[in-house]
Protein backbone atom coordinates (compact mmCIF):
# COMPACT_ATOMS: atom_id res chain seq x y z
CA UNK A 1 0.00 0.00 0.00
CA UNK A 2 2.87 2.34 0.69
CA UNK A 3 4.65 1.41 -2.28
CA UNK A 4 1.28 2.01 -4.26
CA UNK A 5 0.70 5.65 -2.71
CA UNK A 6 4.39 6.40 -3.36
CA UNK A 7 4.74 5.32 -7.03
CA UNK A 8 0.83 6.97 -7.49
CA UNK A 9 2.41 10.18 -6.23
CA UNK A 10 5.12 10.32 -8.16
CA UNK A 11 3.68 9.57 -11.57
CA UNK A 12 0.65 12.24 -10.36
CA UNK A 13 3.26 15.14 -9.59
CA UNK A 14 4.58 15.18 -12.64
CA UNK A 15 1.55 14.31 -14.69
CA UNK A 16 -0.42 17.37 -13.22
CA UNK A 17 2.80 19.74 -13.86
CA UNK A 18 3.28 18.44 -17.25
CA UNK A 19 -0.53 18.51 -18.21
CA UNK A 20 -0.56 22.21 -16.44
CA UNK A 21 2.11 23.12 -18.76
CA UNK A 22 0.56 21.72 -22.14
CA UNK A 23 -2.38 22.74 -21.87
CA UNK A 24 -1.68 26.54 -20.74
CA UNK A 25 0.47 26.77 -23.68
CA UNK A 26 -2.53 25.56 -25.91
CA UNK A 27 -4.70 27.98 -24.61
CA UNK A 28 -2.48 30.51 -25.13
CA UNK A 29 -2.16 29.66 -28.52
CA UNK A 30 -6.13 29.23 -28.98
CA UNK A 31 -6.47 32.52 -27.39
CA UNK A 32 -4.06 34.05 -29.98
CA UNK A 33 -5.90 33.03 -32.49
CA UNK A 34 -9.52 33.59 -31.75
CA UNK A 35 -8.85 36.78 -30.34
CA UNK A 36 -7.43 37.64 -33.85
CA UNK A 37 -10.91 36.54 -35.53
CA UNK A 38 -12.43 38.72 -32.74
CA UNK A 39 -10.21 42.24 -33.76
CA UNK A 40 -11.41 41.44 -37.40
CA UNK A 41 -14.77 40.89 -36.39
CA UNK A 42 -15.17 37.88 -37.73
CA UNK A 43 -16.13 36.41 -33.79
CA UNK A 44 -17.47 38.29 -31.36
CA UNK A 45 -15.99 39.20 -28.32
CA UNK A 46 -17.75 37.94 -26.05
CA UNK A 47 -17.67 34.57 -26.64
CA UNK A 48 -13.60 34.27 -26.33
CA UNK A 49 -13.07 32.83 -23.50
CA UNK A 50 -16.20 30.12 -24.04
CA UNK A 51 -14.42 28.90 -27.90
CA UNK A 52 -11.00 28.61 -25.49
CA UNK A 53 -12.57 26.40 -23.21
CA UNK A 54 -14.35 24.22 -25.87
CA UNK A 55 -11.05 24.18 -27.88
CA UNK A 56 -9.53 22.99 -23.96
CA UNK A 57 -11.35 20.05 -23.96
CA UNK A 58 -10.91 18.91 -27.68
CA UNK A 59 -7.42 19.32 -27.44
CA UNK A 60 -7.36 17.43 -23.60
CA UNK A 61 -8.16 14.13 -25.67
CA UNK A 62 -4.38 14.47 -27.11
CA UNK A 63 -2.75 16.42 -24.17
CA UNK A 64 -3.95 13.63 -21.39
CA UNK A 65 -2.54 10.86 -22.66
CA UNK A 66 0.56 12.12 -24.05
CA UNK A 67 1.16 13.59 -20.28
CA UNK A 68 -0.21 10.29 -18.54
CA UNK A 69 2.66 8.54 -20.34
CA UNK A 70 5.57 11.08 -20.51
CA UNK A 71 4.82 11.38 -16.60
CA UNK A 72 5.15 7.12 -16.09
CA UNK A 73 8.16 6.73 -17.96
CA UNK A 74 9.99 9.89 -16.18
CA UNK A 75 8.84 8.62 -12.56
CA UNK A 76 10.28 5.03 -13.42
CA UNK A 77 13.62 7.01 -15.08
CA UNK A 78 13.60 9.25 -11.86
CA UNK A 79 13.18 6.24 -9.76
CA UNK A 80 16.04 4.01 -11.82
CA UNK A 81 18.43 6.89 -11.56
CA UNK A 82 18.32 7.52 -7.96
CA UNK A 83 19.05 3.92 -7.31
CA UNK A 84 15.07 3.87 -5.49
CA UNK A 85 14.71 0.48 -7.84
CA UNK A 86 17.53 -0.86 -7.22
CA UNK A 87 16.78 -0.75 -3.53
CA UNK A 88 13.16 -2.04 -4.04
CA UNK A 89 14.51 -4.88 -5.70
CA UNK A 90 16.62 -5.85 -2.71
CA UNK A 91 13.70 -5.58 -0.67
CA UNK A 92 12.04 -7.83 -2.40
CA UNK A 93 9.98 -5.88 -4.78
CA UNK A 94 10.37 -7.26 -8.76
CA UNK A 95 9.51 -4.92 -11.86
CA UNK A 96 6.57 -6.50 -11.73
CA UNK A 97 4.89 -5.07 -8.66
CA UNK A 98 6.10 -2.01 -9.52
CA UNK A 99 4.04 -2.31 -12.96
CA UNK A 100 0.64 -2.99 -10.62
CA UNK A 101 1.46 -0.49 -8.82
CA UNK A 102 0.91 1.91 -12.00
CA UNK A 103 -2.22 -0.32 -13.06
CA UNK A 104 -4.84 1.97 -10.21
CA UNK A 105 -3.71 5.34 -12.05
CA UNK A 106 -3.32 4.36 -15.57
CA UNK A 107 -7.05 2.88 -15.21
CA UNK A 108 -8.24 6.11 -14.07
CA UNK A 109 -6.81 8.73 -17.11
CA UNK A 110 -7.87 5.87 -19.45
CA UNK A 111 -11.31 6.04 -17.71
CA UNK A 112 -10.73 10.37 -18.15
CA UNK A 113 -9.90 9.61 -21.97
CA UNK A 114 -12.75 7.70 -22.59
CA UNK A 115 -15.10 10.31 -21.34
CA UNK A 116 -13.41 13.00 -23.40
CA UNK A 117 -13.34 10.76 -25.99
CA UNK A 118 -16.62 9.66 -25.71
CA UNK A 119 -18.75 12.34 -24.59
CA UNK A 120 -16.93 15.09 -23.77
CA UNK A 121 -15.08 15.97 -27.54
CA UNK A 122 -18.72 15.56 -29.35
CA UNK A 123 -20.36 18.58 -26.95
CA UNK A 124 -16.98 20.19 -27.52
CA UNK A 125 -17.26 20.47 -31.09
CA UNK A 126 -20.85 20.44 -31.08
CA UNK A 127 -21.19 23.69 -29.44
CA UNK A 128 -17.99 25.36 -30.87
CA UNK A 129 -19.59 25.00 -34.13
CA UNK A 130 -22.68 26.71 -33.01
CA UNK A 131 -20.85 29.16 -31.77
CA UNK A 132 -19.11 29.81 -34.42
CA UNK A 133 -21.86 29.61 -36.93
CA UNK A 134 -24.27 31.75 -34.67
CA UNK A 135 -21.65 34.35 -34.34
CA UNK A 136 -19.72 33.93 -38.59
CA UNK A 137 -21.03 37.26 -39.37
CA UNK A 138 -19.07 40.24 -39.18
CA UNK A 139 -19.49 41.85 -35.98
CA UNK A 140 -20.19 45.62 -36.14
CA UNK A 141 -19.14 46.42 -33.18
CA UNK A 142 -15.93 44.99 -32.71
CA UNK A 143 -15.09 46.51 -36.75
CA UNK A 144 -12.87 49.14 -37.23
CA UNK A 145 -12.66 52.06 -39.33
CA UNK A 146 -10.44 51.66 -42.23
CA UNK A 147 -10.32 48.40 -41.95
CA UNK A 148 -11.36 45.60 -44.69
CA UNK A 149 -14.18 42.56 -43.89
CA UNK A 150 -15.17 39.75 -46.14
CA UNK A 151 -18.51 38.47 -47.04
CA UNK A 152 -18.08 35.94 -49.12
CA UNK A 153 -17.07 37.41 -52.33
CA UNK A 154 -17.25 40.79 -51.29
CA UNK A 155 -15.11 43.16 -49.70
CA UNK A 156 -16.22 46.18 -47.08
CA UNK A 157 -14.75 48.88 -46.11
CA UNK A 158 -15.70 51.90 -43.85
CA UNK A 159 -14.93 55.51 -42.63
CA UNK A 160 -16.97 55.25 -39.79
CA UNK A 161 -18.13 52.95 -37.20
CA UNK A 162 -21.54 53.40 -35.05
CA UNK A 163 -21.86 50.50 -32.76
CA UNK A 164 -25.03 51.69 -30.92
CA UNK A 165 -27.47 51.81 -34.22
CA UNK A 166 -24.94 49.24 -36.47
CA UNK A 167 -24.66 51.74 -39.09
CA UNK A 168 -21.19 52.84 -40.51
CA UNK A 169 -20.45 56.01 -42.43
CA UNK A 170 -18.51 56.10 -45.88
CA UNK A 171 -18.74 52.82 -46.53
CA UNK A 172 -17.79 51.00 -49.36
CA UNK A 173 -18.61 47.49 -51.31
CA UNK A 174 -16.24 46.30 -53.63
CA UNK A 175 -17.08 42.86 -55.63
CA UNK A 176 -15.33 40.91 -58.21
CA UNK A 177 -16.71 38.58 -60.80
CA UNK A 178 -16.43 37.25 -64.09
CA UNK A 179 -13.49 40.28 -64.98
CA UNK A 180 -15.99 42.75 -64.07
CA UNK A 181 -15.19 45.27 -60.75
CA UNK A 182 -17.90 46.69 -59.03
CA UNK A 183 -18.13 48.85 -56.01
CA UNK A 184 -20.92 50.32 -54.26
CA UNK A 185 -19.92 53.67 -52.13
CA UNK A 186 -22.87 55.28 -49.46
CA UNK A 187 -22.64 58.21 -47.05
CA UNK A 188 -23.78 55.73 -44.73
CA UNK A 189 -24.55 52.06 -44.09
CA UNK A 190 -26.49 49.78 -42.30
CA UNK A 191 -25.91 46.26 -41.29
CA UNK A 192 -29.40 44.53 -39.46
CA UNK A 193 -28.78 41.23 -38.37
CA UNK A 194 -29.19 38.17 -40.14
CA UNK A 195 -32.75 36.64 -40.95
CA UNK A 196 -33.71 33.67 -39.97
CA UNK A 197 -32.01 31.76 -43.54
CA UNK A 198 -28.95 32.93 -42.28
CA UNK A 199 -28.38 35.57 -44.97
CA UNK A 200 -28.22 39.37 -44.74
CA UNK A 201 -28.05 42.76 -46.00
CA UNK A 202 -26.20 45.83 -46.22
CA UNK A 203 -28.16 48.76 -46.80
CA UNK A 204 -26.55 51.62 -48.12
CA UNK A 205 -28.09 55.73 -48.01
CA UNK A 206 -26.99 58.33 -50.34
CA UNK A 207 -24.66 56.57 -52.88
CA UNK A 208 -23.91 55.46 -56.14
CA UNK A 209 -22.70 52.22 -57.84
CA UNK A 210 -19.57 51.66 -60.54
CA UNK A 211 -19.57 48.58 -62.66
CA UNK A 212 -16.07 48.48 -64.58
CA UNK A 213 -16.62 45.73 -67.43
CA UNK A 214 -13.13 45.98 -68.93
CA UNK A 215 -15.09 46.93 -72.23
CA UNK A 216 -14.78 50.14 -74.23
CA UNK A 217 -17.70 52.42 -73.58
CA UNK A 218 -19.31 50.03 -71.22
CA UNK A 219 -18.74 51.29 -67.62
CA UNK A 220 -22.10 51.91 -65.91
CA UNK A 221 -22.27 54.32 -63.00
CA UNK A 222 -25.68 54.95 -60.98
CA UNK A 223 -26.70 57.01 -58.07
CA UNK A 224 -29.45 56.49 -55.26
CA UNK A 225 -30.79 57.19 -52.30
CA UNK A 226 -31.47 53.53 -50.86
CA UNK A 227 -30.06 50.38 -51.83
CA UNK A 228 -30.24 46.87 -50.06
CA UNK A 229 -27.51 44.49 -51.32
CA UNK A 230 -27.43 40.68 -50.07
CA UNK A 231 -23.91 39.06 -49.06
CA UNK A 232 -23.20 35.82 -48.57
CA UNK A 233 -25.26 32.92 -46.79
CA UNK A 234 -24.03 32.10 -43.23
CA UNK A 235 -24.36 28.04 -42.72
CA UNK A 236 -27.65 26.98 -41.08
CA UNK A 237 -27.32 25.52 -37.60
CA UNK A 238 -28.81 22.09 -38.39
CA UNK A 239 -25.66 21.23 -40.73
CA UNK A 240 -23.38 20.71 -37.18
CA UNK A 241 -24.99 17.32 -37.19
CA UNK A 242 -23.29 16.54 -40.65
CA UNK A 243 -19.84 17.03 -38.96
CA UNK A 244 -18.73 13.64 -37.61
CA UNK A 245 -16.58 15.19 -35.23
CA UNK A 246 -20.01 16.50 -33.24
CA UNK A 247 -21.91 13.25 -33.93
CA UNK A 248 -22.90 11.06 -30.88
CA UNK A 249 -21.82 7.96 -30.53
CA UNK A 250 -25.45 6.49 -31.54
CA UNK A 251 -25.15 8.09 -34.28
CA UNK A 252 -21.87 6.60 -35.63
CA UNK A 253 -22.92 3.48 -34.62
CA UNK A 254 -26.23 3.85 -37.26
CA UNK A 255 -23.97 5.44 -39.79
CA UNK A 256 -21.94 3.40 -42.54
CA UNK A 257 -19.96 6.16 -43.96
CA UNK A 258 -16.55 5.03 -43.31
CA UNK A 259 -15.45 8.51 -42.01
CA UNK A 260 -18.04 7.95 -39.67
CA UNK A 261 -16.87 3.97 -39.01
CA UNK A 262 -12.93 5.62 -38.51
CA UNK A 263 -14.23 8.40 -36.20
CA UNK A 264 -16.27 5.41 -34.28
CA UNK A 265 -13.00 3.17 -33.90
CA UNK A 266 -10.57 6.29 -32.95
CA UNK A 267 -12.85 7.08 -30.13
CA UNK A 268 -13.04 3.35 -28.92
CA UNK A 269 -9.52 2.81 -29.45
CA UNK A 270 -7.92 5.50 -27.96
CA UNK A 271 -8.42 4.85 -24.56
CA UNK A 272 -7.27 1.12 -24.74
CA UNK A 273 -4.38 2.44 -26.59
CA UNK A 274 -3.56 4.73 -23.69
CA UNK A 275 -3.99 1.96 -21.01
CA UNK A 276 -2.05 -0.43 -22.72
CA UNK A 277 1.11 2.42 -23.38
CA UNK A 278 1.30 4.02 -20.45
CA UNK A 279 2.00 0.14 -19.01
CA UNK A 280 4.57 0.05 -21.63
CA UNK A 281 5.99 2.82 -21.04
CA UNK A 282 6.58 2.20 -16.92
CA UNK A 283 8.46 -0.69 -18.41
CA UNK A 284 10.98 1.33 -20.68
CA UNK A 285 11.35 3.32 -17.49
CA UNK A 286 12.73 -0.21 -15.38
CA UNK A 287 16.75 -0.07 -16.49
CA UNK A 288 19.62 -2.07 -15.30
CA UNK A 289 21.43 -0.80 -12.63
CA UNK A 290 23.82 2.44 -13.33
CA UNK A 291 22.09 2.17 -17.21
CA UNK A 292 21.67 5.81 -18.31
CA UNK A 293 18.04 6.88 -18.33
CA UNK A 294 18.76 9.53 -21.90
CA UNK A 295 18.43 6.79 -23.90
CA UNK A 296 15.08 5.11 -22.47
CA UNK A 297 13.59 8.68 -22.64
CA UNK A 298 14.55 8.74 -26.11
CA UNK A 299 13.09 5.47 -26.97
CA UNK A 300 9.82 5.66 -25.26
CA UNK A 301 9.42 8.97 -27.07
CA UNK A 302 9.86 7.78 -30.35
CA UNK A 303 7.93 4.39 -28.99
CA UNK A 304 4.93 6.66 -28.91
CA UNK A 305 5.02 8.86 -31.94
CA UNK A 306 5.49 5.78 -33.45
CA UNK A 307 2.58 4.09 -31.96
CA UNK A 308 0.00 7.03 -32.47
CA UNK A 309 1.57 7.27 -35.56
CA UNK A 310 0.12 4.35 -36.95
CA UNK A 311 -3.53 4.21 -35.22
CA UNK A 312 -3.70 8.12 -36.70
CA UNK A 313 -2.32 6.75 -39.52
CA UNK A 314 -5.39 3.35 -39.45
CA UNK A 315 -7.86 6.18 -39.01
CA UNK A 316 -7.47 7.37 -42.07
CA UNK A 317 -6.94 4.41 -44.24
CA UNK A 318 -10.46 3.40 -42.94
CA UNK A 319 -11.97 6.97 -43.43
CA UNK A 320 -10.24 6.78 -47.20
CA UNK A 321 -12.01 3.33 -47.61
CA UNK A 322 -8.57 1.81 -48.37
CA UNK A 323 -9.37 -0.65 -45.01
CA UNK A 324 -12.47 -2.02 -44.56
CA UNK A 325 -14.49 -1.55 -41.68
CA UNK A 326 -13.16 -5.27 -40.23
CA UNK A 327 -10.29 -4.83 -39.45
CA UNK A 328 -10.36 -1.26 -39.32
CA UNK A 329 -8.59 0.13 -36.73
CA UNK A 330 -9.25 -2.89 -34.52
CA UNK A 331 -5.49 -4.05 -35.55
CA UNK A 332 -3.25 -1.26 -33.75
CA UNK A 333 -4.53 -2.73 -30.36
CA UNK A 334 -2.37 -5.48 -31.07
CA UNK A 335 0.59 -2.72 -31.55
CA UNK A 336 0.80 -2.76 -27.61
CA UNK A 337 1.05 -6.23 -26.89
CA UNK A 338 3.90 -7.13 -29.21
CA UNK A 339 5.78 -3.96 -28.32
CA UNK A 340 5.85 -5.12 -25.33
CA UNK A 341 7.06 -8.87 -26.30
CA UNK A 342 9.61 -7.27 -27.82
CA UNK A 343 10.93 -4.82 -24.99
CA UNK A 344 10.78 -8.40 -22.63
CA UNK A 345 12.81 -10.51 -25.63
CA UNK A 346 15.39 -7.59 -25.99
CA UNK A 347 15.57 -7.37 -22.26
CA UNK A 348 15.66 -11.37 -21.61
CA UNK A 349 18.57 -11.75 -24.76
CA UNK A 350 20.41 -9.14 -22.65
CA UNK A 351 20.73 -10.67 -19.45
Amino acid sequence: MILHRYISNEILTTLVASLGLLLLIYAAYSAATILADAVAGRVGAEIVGRLVFLRLIIAAEVILPTALYLSVVWAFCRMDRDAELVILRASGVGDLRSLLSVIVITVIMSSATAALSLEARPWAYRATYALEEATSDVDVSAMEAGRFYRFGDRVLVADGVNADDRSLQGAVVFEHAEGDLRFIFGETAHLPPPDGSGRRLVEFDNGYAVEVTGLANADRSQQFEHLRVRVAAIAPPEKVRNKRRALRLNELQASVDPKDLAELQWRICLPILVLMMALIGARIGQGRPRESINPRLTTALGLYVVMFGLAAAGRTWVENGDVPAFPGMWWTLAMPPILALVLWLWRWVRR
